[in-house]
Order: structure tokens, then sequence, then C-alpha cells
């Protein structure tokens, strides 16, 4: 038998008691949680809105087919074929043709096709021709490319909608595929299925179109943020769908609201263009710059192999190089070293004069400048060097000319580095 001092006894009966009281207080904290959680109900038993959407593909369609007039159109040129009475519709491109069997191998070719894709994994292009015995092609869209077009716009079309759809901020909607044209919204607990109709029947399309007074396609008059009016093509040249990202941003230099975007392979080889001001001091260093021609010159070799390496890619690169143009880079722009070097005061001192003085007498007009770069833009075929202004065409034409007499003169040094040749 427990002999227990009264002590003890109650030691132990404050320790159940303090285990009960922990115990019931556990209980009905966990009861509340229990109670206060909530179940998401389905559209079936909370009721919401049921909708059905059907993407139209017919102006993608328009849009895809009007993007590869200047591609073809370039093969044809690029590869002496002759074309003529080129007609375009919303589905399809006809013209006339010199040589049919030519354009078959062209138009089929599996490398670097750009006018039409070439899918391994399928072996399927993304157009097809028809022909006729006059020598007319129509072009359209296989149905492997049909599928394609359609499948890009119903994966953009379902993004869209989920981000709509997350900002009304209805709980776990059902947003799924039905078909190869429909989508199926389903919102539980939304019972305004207007609001959600308004929302989703918002358009909003991107596309690039040139600016043109004169255009095949016809020309659509714009006005511009500044109210002036502008003529701009009905062609299509890409659309929205090469885009890899677009961001909002701000340009804190005009306080105007600016959009970042990247464009795919795709995009970049129908819309890349890179354009570069350089200057004719990437062509003739003088005394008392050669800091500046230095870094000109780097550039001239940066531009020059970034030419050669994106022209297969169909992105051209252009370095425009200006002579004196009538801006203040001679005068205000311009920072002279205050050190003077004795030695240096007759040939260095007198050419940094020079460009001081004439400071507002350059012969370069910058407004025919802007206008010339702005329509190389358009070029199809652009040069990798431009030249601006008499005084750097002279000036190259003058290097080039001492250059080669240059070369001549010292022929037989030049080749006497190389070893031996056995004429045996």
């Amino acid at each position: 038998m427990l002999n227990f001092s009264k002590i003890n006894i109650i030691f132990i009966y404050l320790i159940f008691l303090f285990i009960s009281i922990f115990s019931l207080l556990n209980l009905q904290s966990n009861e509340n949680i229990i109670l206060d959680k909530k179940i998401n109900l389905g559209l079936d038993l909370q009721g919401g809105s049921y909708l059905l959407l059907e993407i139209n593909s017919d102006s993608l369609v328009e849009e895809k087919i009007q993007s590869k007039v200047i591609p073809l159109k370039k093969l044809l040129k690029d590869n002496n074929l002759t074309y003529s009475d080129f007609k375009i519709s919303s589905k399809n491109l006809i013209f006339k043709i010199n040589d049919i069997e030519k354009f078959e191998l062209l138009f089929y070719s599996k490398k670097d096709n750009v006018v039409n894709p070439y899918i391994d994994n399928y072996r399927a292009f993304e157009l097809d021709y028809k022909k006729s015995e006059d020598n007319y092609i129509e072009i359209n869209f296989s149905k492997f490319g049909l599928l394609t077009i359609n499948n890009s716009a119903l994966k953009q079309s379902i993004e869209i909608v989920r981000r709509r759809i997350d900002d009304v901020g209805t709980k776990e909607p059902t947003i799924l595929q039905r078909g190869e044209k429909r989508i199926l919204v389903e919102l539980p607990g939304l019972k305004n299925p207007e609001r959600i109709k308004n929302l989703l029947g918002q358009t909003a399309q991107l596309n690039f179109r040139l600016v043109a007074d004169n255009e095949e396609f016809g020309v659509d008059q714009l006005i511009s943020e500044n109210g002036e009016e502008l003529n701009v093509s009905k062609r299509i040249v890409m659309s929205g769908e090469n885009l890899i990202d677009a961001q909002p941003n701000f340009n804190n230099q005009s306080n105007q609201p600016t959009v970042s975007f990247t464009l795919d392979r795709l995009g970049a080889q129908k819309f890349g263009r890179i354009i570069n001001n350089s200057s004719q001091a990437g062509i003739m260093a003088n005394p008392g710059t050669g800091y500046y021609s230095s870094s000109k010159y780097a550039l001239e070799g940066l531009m020059e192999a970034l030419d050669k390496e994106l022209r297969p890619l169909n992105i051209s690169v252009t370095s425009v190089q200006p002579g004196a143009f009538r801006t203040d880079w001679s005068g205000r722009s311009m920072k002279r070293s205050n050190v003077e070097i004795d030695d240096y005061s007759k040939h260095v001192k007198e050419r940094i004069d020079m460009i001081s003085k004439i400071d507002g007498k350059q012969p370069g007009d910058p407004v025919r400048a802007a206008k010339i770069i702005f329509e190389l833009s358009r070029n199809p075929n652009p040069p990798d060097k431009l030249l601006l202004g008499a005084g750097v065409l002279n000036t190259y034409k003058e290097k080039l000319g001492a250059l080669i007499n240059q070369i001549n003169e010292f022929e037989q040094t030049t080749l006497s580095a190389d070893f031996p040749q056995d004429n045996s």
C-alpha cells in the first residue's frame, strides 16, 4: 500500500487539473478551425457563369499571308526569278512566274526557309501552292499551317482570358480548351455574365505597319499623338505573335510611357534592322582626336563583323558614317584639354582650332540626314556602310586612292613574307 503525504496528493491533483484545462482549450481551438474552414463549391452547387468562347482565325490567316509578301519577293529577286501580276487576297498570294521548276526547288527548300518553314518532326511545310497552265502560282496555307495558326491563336486566347478573369477576382475559375477553336469558361459564384462578356469581348491587337504614301496594299490615314497625319500601309509586316515578351516602361528623358519588347527568330528576320551612327572619324584618324577615332574604328570593326554574322539570318547591319553636320558637336559639346605641348602646337592645335571655327557652318543638314536614315530602315537590301555628306565622300575616296597606291608600291615586300612557293 502506498502512502502519500498531503502535499504530494495536492501536487498530483494540480497536475491533473492543469492537463484537463489545457486539453479543453486545445479542443475548443480545433473546433473553431474546423468550423471556420470553408469549402469552395463548384458551379453546380453555388451557381455562377458558364461561357463558351470561339476564336475567329480568319484575320490571323490574313495577317500571316500578308507577312509572306516581303520574304517571298526577296526570294524571287535574289534568285533572278521574274514575276508579274502580283495579287494579294485575305487567304492567298497569286502571281505569274517565268520559271516554275526553279521556284518549286526554292519554295520547298529545307534549309533556312523563311518563306515556307519546314517542320522536321511532322515533315510538313507551312505553305502549299497550286499552279496553272499559264504559269500562274497560287500560294495558300497548308492544313498543317492552318492548324498551327489555330493552335497558336487558341493558346494566346486562353492566356488572355486567364489574365482578364484574374482581374475579376473570382476563385478557382475553370478555363479549358474545347475542340480546335473553343474555350470553356466556368466562374463559380459569379452571377453577372454580362460583365464577363464585356470584359472578354474587348479586343486588343498589335500589328506593325510601315509609313508609306504609295503601297500596293492600299493606305490608311492615321493621326499621331501630336496631331500629324500619317499615311500607313495596310500591309501588315509583323503581328504580335512574333513577340516573346513585352513590358511597360517609362522614358525618363521624354517623360513618356514606352513599351519594350523582344522579337522571336522569325520576327527578327522580318523586322531586323540595326542602324548605327558612326562617324567619318572611323575612316580617317586626325591629329588631336585620336581618342575619338580609336572608339569609332573599334565600332566599325564590331559593326562589320556583326553584319556578316546576322545577314544570313536576314538581319541587316548598317554603319552610317556622317561628315560634319550642323549640330553643336564642335561648339559647346566639344571639350578641350587645358594642357598644350609646344611640339604639338602647329599640327594639333591648329586642327582643334579649325574644328571650333566651323561651329554653325557645317555643310551637313541634320534633318535631311534623319530622313535618309528613316528611308534606310525601309530598304530591304541596305548597305553595310552609308556615307553622308560630300566631305566624308571625298575623304573616303582620297584615303582609298592613297591606300591603293601604297599597297601597289610595297606589293613585293608584302608577298615576300610568305613561304617560297614550289613551282616544280
